[in-house]
């Protein structure tokens, strides 16, 4: 019962190997911070970093309906006297306060355990969009200095929408804040890589983050 599931009582999972909790459960938030204050008080990790921190909707005409569970829904009623389809801005605002308690609680009890440690997350990139289709209000988690740095997930071919992108990002994060993300994954040649690097620090990026391990190693033993 701690799955996200939708009008139908299905469980969503995003696939085979990602499996999605309902951060709107109190239980699901103690959890998942405990875990992580777990690791932060066993291991001497430099840093925590958080992905798929936020909601991914199995599909756009479906995005109100997860998650729809009669826990959550009562909670919402509790504070709306109704249910999401009469509400639908105090609905994105529940779940996006939820996800807020998430990385809240997470970055308060990794603080504690290990004073130092960075708290980073990997956003979606646009973050104004990240915060009103995603839930995902990362502008916020900087502003409140719940984590350190974020990591636009700018994925991208075309050179000129990536330094668009980059822009836009840092100025809404904070660009000592923002780490440029670039999709290795994207190219068979460095060059085209090279040239987003070069973008990157041409913008004063702190630095740059690539993905992904296995568009440079083909296992984790290299």
């Amino acid at each position: 019962d701690w799955f996200l599931k939708d009008r139908s009582g299905k469980t969503w999972r995003l696939s085979n190997h990602y499996t999605m909790l309902n951060p709107c459960n109190s239980q699901v938030r103690e959890h998942v911070s405990a875990v992580v204050e777990d690791i932060a008080k066993r291991y001497r990790v430099d840093g925590i970093h958080l992905d798929y921190i936020r909601f991914v909707f199995p599909s756009a005409d479906r995005r109100d309906q997860v998650p729809y569970d009669n826990r959550t829904l009562s909670l919402f009623r509790k504070e709306t006297t109704g249910f999401p389809g009469r509400y639908p801005v105090a609905w994105d605002e529940f779940r996006r306060q939820a996800i807020n308690s998430v990385v809240s609680r997470i970055s308060s009890r990794v603080r504690k355990a290990r004073p130092g440690c960075l708290v980073s997350a990997a956003v979606i990139r646009d973050l104004k969009r990240g915060k009103e289709v995603f839930l995902q209000d990362s502008p916020t988690w900087i502003a409140n200095g719940w984590i350190d740095e974020v990591i636009p997930m700018n994925y991208e071919k075309d050179h000129a929408r990536f330094e668009e992108l980059a822009k836009l990002d840092s100025g809404l994060a904070g660009g000592s804040r923002t780490i440029a993300g670039l999709g290795a994954h994207l190219y068979r040649n460095g060059a085209d890589l090279r040239r987003q690097v070069e973008i990157a620090r041409k913008l004063k990026s702190p630095g740059y983050s690539l993905f992904a391990y296995t568009s440079f190693f083909p296992t984790p033993s290299h």
